[in-house]
Formats: C-alpha cells, structure tokens, sequence
C-alpha cells in the first residue's frame, strides 16, 4: 500500500490526426481524502502534447507518452496510476508490462485504468490535445 503522496494519477486523452500524429492532453494530479466520502485531485503538471508514432496508433503513444509522466512526476513518487477512455487502456496488460520496463529503473511502478466517462470529469483533457493540435508542439508545464 502507497501513501497518498506516494501516488500520482495520469488522466489522459488521446486524438489520433489523419497526419499519424496523436494529440495528446495528460493531467498530473495527487489525491487527498477530504472526508470519508469526499477526495479533492491537485493537479501539478499538464502535458500538451503532439506525437508522432506509426500510423497515428493510439497503443503505440500510450508508451511515448508514459515516458513522459515517469519524467515528470513528482520526486518520490512510487505509483503512477494512468487512466483513460481510450479502448487501448481495456486491452493494459501488454502494455502495462511495457512501461513498466520504463518506470522499473526509477523505483516507480505503473498502472492502467480504463475510465469511460473520464472526459467528463477531467474536461481540460480535450482542451490540452487540442491545444497541442493548433500549437504544433509539445509543451510540459506546472500547474
């Protein structure tokens, strides 16, 4: 069991473009309980992103962009819990076990959630990847 500090979750939303790029909005966040039925998310950093992967395959950036999120969560971080609506995260243990290889030398380990309704809860999501689209870059900022 991780303490909350400990844990770091990545929401995430991926827009496949007809150029094989995937736009990408990711949203780095810590939990904290409120009470016993309330928790509050505190996001920390935000990845707009643009990648270029073969044929704008969505499993194929899923790896690229969880590179990222290990690079920069938060120091002392130990679990990362990436979550989305994409149909890649219901398919997650061949890729879990990919970017765990990647999470493995930094003492930190990954997992997959597939959440349907995630751009509903997180919207800055859609607004990160698009963002990223009318940019034509990656940016990686702090909240």
């Amino acid at each position: 069991m991780f303490a909350e500090h400990e844990v770091t979750y990545a929401d995430c939303a991926f827009h496949p473009l007809d150029s094989g790029q995937v736009a990408v909005g990711v949203q780095l966040s810590t939990r904290s309980r409120i009470d016993d039925m309330h928790v509050r998310y505190e996001p920390y950093t935000v990845i707009s992103g643009l990648y270029d992967v073969a044929a704008g395959s969505i499993r194929q950036s899923v790896t690229v962009v969880a590179a990222d999120i290990i690079r920069t969560a938060r120091p002392g971080t130990k679990l990362i819990i990436i979550r989305s609506s994409s149909g890649s995260f219901m398919r997650k243990r061949s890729l879990e076990s990919e970017i765990g290889l990647l999470a493995a030398g930094r003492g930190i380990e990954v997992k997959l959630s597939h959440k349907p309704r995630l751009y509903r809860v997180v919207p800055d999501l859609l607004r990160l990847a698009n963002d990223a689209i009318v940019r034509g870059s990656t940016v990686i900022a702090a909240v």
